[in-house]
């Protein structure tokens, strides 16, 4: 029996123009057909912001990890946004950029 994470932290693109609330929202309600079958994800209080000025706010996933994650990855390839995460200590971008997090500006809320 494998043991499989109940929640898992996955930080998505807030573009110029948006909230992080709106963002979250489309991020969150576009995947269809819709993967995730119990469980949610919110907000977490958490952003960093890279170097080159990209800002990402933190969002946490619970229960359906894996179903959140394909929900999660489909509204950001449909809005054009990426997502990252934090391996060590770096912030991962899915396109393959990363940055040592001493170099980005992290604010907690």
């Amino acid at each position: 029996m494998t043991d499989t994470p109940r929640n898992e932290y996955i930080f998505f693109e807030v573009p110029p123009g948006e909230t992080p609330r709106d963002a979250f929202t489309k991020l969150t309600t576009t995947s269809d057909p819709i993967h995730a079958r119990e469980g949610g994800a919110s907000e977490h209080g958490c952003s960093v912001e890279t170097p080159d000025g990209v800002v990402y706010h933190c969002l946490v996933t619970n229960l359906d990890v894996d179903g959140w994650r394909k929900d999660i990855a489909a509204g950001a390839r449909h809005h054009g946004w990426s997502l990252a995460k934090i391996a060590g200590r770096r912030f991962t971008v899915d396109d393959g950029r990363t940055y040592p997090l001493t170099d980005c500006r992290i604010a907690f809320f």
